[in-house]
């Protein structure tokens, strides 16, 4: 289990369920992803070791927003190598990743009036993929940014791929 590289922790109960000592991730010195959903994170940040080697965190419809508060650690300082993250269907967002080169946001229904000022912050930030109303948000702020990118999802349903 040392040599782990993906977690992936799903909840299929009707509400969020609390998943506590976070901390103990810092065990596995390869993990390189971790997918969360429909989970809620008390704190993130309590770990004294750094999650060194993760690279990218999903998180769907996860209460994600006390996970960094009341905190001493700097998120920067608890996922330094954090390229990309994936926020789907998330009430509340995190800020303070300065390495962060991509963002995926999608439903976050919060964020409907204005980004969180650390979003400039965010200096690393080249592609943002989110819906239509959140990528109108970046616009106001894009030229903070040397070469950002902002995508608009374009939601393809049907069922072609099931054919392969």
């Amino acid at each position: 289990m040392v040599e782990l590289k993906v977690i992936i922790i799903t909840n299929y109960g009707f509400f969020p369920a609390e998943l506590s000592n976070f901390q103990l991730l810092k065990s596995l010195p390869y993990l390189k992803r971790i997918r969360l959903e429909k989970v809620s994170i008390p704190s993130l940040c309590n770990a004294p070791i750094p999650l060194r080697s993760v690279k990218k965190i999903s998180l769907f419809m996860c209460n994600i927003g006390q996970a960094f508060g009341n905190s001493t650690i700097q998120v920067s300082d608890s996922l330094p190598s954090l390229m990309e993250i994936n926020i789907d269907h998330c009430n509340d967002l995190i800020g303070e990743l300065h390495n962060l080169e991509e963002l995926h946001m999608k439903k976050c229904l919060k964020l409907h009036k204005h980004l969180p000022p650390s979003t400039v912050d965010l200096k690393q930030l080249r592609l943002v993929v989110c819906d239509e109303e959140r990528a109108k948000l970046w616009e106001p702020i894009k030229e903070s940014f040397s070469g950002l990118n902002v995508m608009v999802a374009k939601e393809d349903i049907n069922l072609n791929w099931l054919q392969k």
